[in-house]
């Protein structure tokens, strides 16, 4: 699970967020054996930055706390095509959703 991942705002835009972001999402599909086989990444959020997670596929789920912030998971089955069609894009010279211009990055 990923705690919170933040910036700070003079960096937002300049997709380090995405680039850590990216690096995580990688070194979690590239050890989900080695990590006991895990089959899901999971996020705590803050509400505004819920468009800059769903943009690479997480999706939300109920907090177990009731508290504001929000649960967001992905599955190393959408890591695995996320992460394959950012190989293609690079290919064919497209945007990655790492790439995509965003207005609220943490």
């Amino acid at each position: 699970m990923i705690s919170f991942l933040g910036g700070d705002t003079r960096y937002q835009g300049q997709q380090f967020g995405a680039s850590i972001l990216s690096s995580i999402l990688a070194m979690a599909y590239e050890q989900r054996y080695a990590l006991g086989a895990f089959t899901i990444v999971s996020v705590e959020s803050l509400p505004q930055t819920i468009p800059f997670y769903e943009r690479f596929s997480f999706q939300q789920y109920t907090s177990p706390n009731g508290n504001a912030n929000k649960y967001l998971g992905i599955t190393m089955d959408e890591i695995q095509d996320l992460l394959k069609g950012m190989g293609e894009a690079r290919t064919q010279n497209a945007r990655t959703p790492f790439e995509e211009e965003t207005t609220q990055e943490p």
